[in-house]
């Protein structure tokens, strides 16, 4: 369900979704007030990206929303990317896999991997990393290139300052996630349409 524009007391304005038509966006995923997805994102079944309470979450181009995946912020909570703000941004080319979990306000670079069930909240993750299924990632910032291994939890910036680079056998991890999704996003959109009934 892609939903109109919503008004809360601590928004002057309505905003609704921004979907670029050359994105897919299952019909059993819900965006809520104003999302902006980029070209050729995939948001699978189930997917819920809420915008209601703590402004605008962006999702850049060739990223995928796995099923299952929970976005949301906090009321006057956002971070900055080059000038602006908001409450959750997503770069380009990077994997939120299922069911995962990213509570803004929060921010992950490009090319980076979130893994099955991972939750990230308020922190911000740089560019090429990956975080392993299930870890949890709470009130940190994870420079570029780092590696949370699974089940981790890192909520220290003593913890973040342990962490490795990613290991040599998962570097290509998330470009084959990204190819695959967008490819996907492309044959959906030939097969059913921007976004179809039929499509579950």
């Amino acid at each position: 369900m892609i939903g109109k524009s919503i008004r809360t007391p601590w928004f002057a304005g309505a905003d609704a979704p921004e979907v670029s038509e050359k994105s897919f966006i299952s019909t059993t995923a819900t965006l809520i007030g104003k999302v902006v997805i980029k070209d050729y994102v995939l948001v699978s079944p189930g997917a819920s990206l809420r915008a209601d309470e703590g402004g605008e979450i962006h999702v850049c181009h060739n990223a995928n929303v796995q099923d299952n995946v929970i976005m949301h912020g906090l009321k006057d909570k956002r971070v900055e990317i080059d000038g602006e703000a908001y409450s959750i941004f997503i770069g380009a080319n990077s994997s939120c896999a299922h069911a995962s979990i990213i509570h803004g306000p929060a921010s992950v670079g490009e090319n980076t991997f979130i893994g099955f069930t991972a939750v990230v909240h308020s922190s911000q993750i740089g560019n090429d990393c990956f975080i392993g299924h299930g870890a949890k990632v709470i009130g940190v910032t994870i420079p570029d290139g780092k590696f949370v291994p699974h089940g981790a939890i890192i909520t220290t910036a003593a913890e973040v300052a342990k962490l490795t680079e990613v290991p040599a056998d998962l570097k290509g991890f998330n470009e084959e996630v990204v190819e695959v999704n967008t490819d996907l996003a492309k044959c959906y959109l030939e097969a059913y349409g921007h976004m179809s009934p039929t499509f579950p």
